[in-house]
């Protein structure tokens, strides 16, 4: 049986080869706008698939980006992202960018046992 993979390559999304600040208000390009015109509809379209997220081609580990856009999709409820695969990215930003998604998924479960 062959196991089927999704992908989602953030450099083959416009401008997003380097990264932008946490909000649209600062700038284009920002983890809010990927968050809610990429990533959002393809974690909605691939529920229940095995999910990779590629950073190759990227330049920038952007904090702001990473934490809006990882961090902010968690909030939301799209807890699955917490065990999903990051590839091409340096050690030390995938580390943060599990931490930030950590810190989401404990708002997350705070606000909806409310």
């Amino acid at each position: 049986m062959h196991s089927w993979v999704a992908t989602l390559r953030i450099a083959e999304h416009g401008d997003y080869i380097y990264q932008g600040p946490r909000f649209t208000t600062i700038a284009p390009s920002s983890g809010e706008q990927f968050r809610d015109e990429i990533l959002i509809p393809w974690l909605e379209a691939y529920v229940g698939s095995t999910c990779v997220i590629d950073f190759a081609q990227t330049e920038v580990f952007a904090p702001g980006f990473m934490g809006e856009c990882f961090g902010g999709a968690v909030r939301r409820g799209f807890t699955q992202l917490c065990d999903m695969d990051f590839v091409n990215i340096p050690g030390e930003e995938t580390k943060r960018v599990q931490q930030y998604m950590k810190e989401a998924r404990k708002f997350y479960k705070k606000i909806s046992s409310s």
